[in-house]
């Protein structure tokens, strides 16, 4: 359940302005005013360079009216990562977009985890603790080898594709959105530091 953020400047009421509102199903705070986004969200590169966005957490449902499946997607290097990061000096809203990779090595840590069970319990003779603690350590193992396996796999690509100075005053600062909460930060239109980030919820 990702977190949701409220942001509204204080002083003159306007909130940033983003090509993708993709807040999904929302539980908010109930208040009015600003915009509602989440930190970040997953879109689909289709054949002919469009991006979908895929809301949480109805994502399964898009990949699908798009003929995709999460696998199909991940394989064909489709998914994308997009993080709203923020202008540190001016407050301009931009998108961040990144490869993401869903192969997380669950079958694979799951099936090595039994294994490793079974041959610890049952051939071995260790006990029932020892036996599933290491098999335990061994999925949390292939999970994180899978890990890096996707960050070295993107890990060019991925540096191409982060932003490196902003499109509005050429500051090459920026932050995510939950890092700009609890401060005042520059707001775009009148210029003053009253641009409040706050969490309004759950997606």
């Amino acid at each position: 359940m990702p977190t949701i953020y409220r942001i509204e400047c204080t002083n003159c009421g306007q909130s940033p302005k983003v090509k993708s509102v993709t807040a999904g199903w929302v539980t908010t705070d109930g208040r009015k005013g600003g915009i509602i986004l989440p930190e970040g969200y997953l879109s689909l590169k289709l054949s002919n360079g469009e991006y979908i966005d895929l809301p949480h957490p109805i994502e399964a449902s898009v990949l699908k009216k798009n003929g995709f499946t999460w696998q199909k997607a991940s394989q064909q290097s489709r998914l994308f990562r997009v993080t709203f990061k923020i202008c540190t000096q001016c407050g301009m809203v931009q998108e961040e977009r990144q490869h993401q990779n869903s192969r997380s090595g669950c079958l694979a840590g799951l099936f090595a985890a039994i294994a490793v069970f079974f041959l610890l319990k049952f051939w071995l003779k260790h006990d029932w603790g020892f036996s599933f603690f290491m098999g335990y350590l061994v999925l949390m193992s292939v999970f994180r080898l899978a890990e890096l396996a996707n960050w070295l796999r993107w890990q060019n690509r991925n540096q191409n594709l982060k932003l490196k100075t902003c499109a509005g005053c050429d500051c090459g600062e920026f932050k995510t959105i939950s890092q700009m909460v609890g401060k005042s930060w520059p707001c775009l239109f009148c210029k003053t530091s009253n641009m409040k980030y706050t969490v309004a919820g759950k997606s």
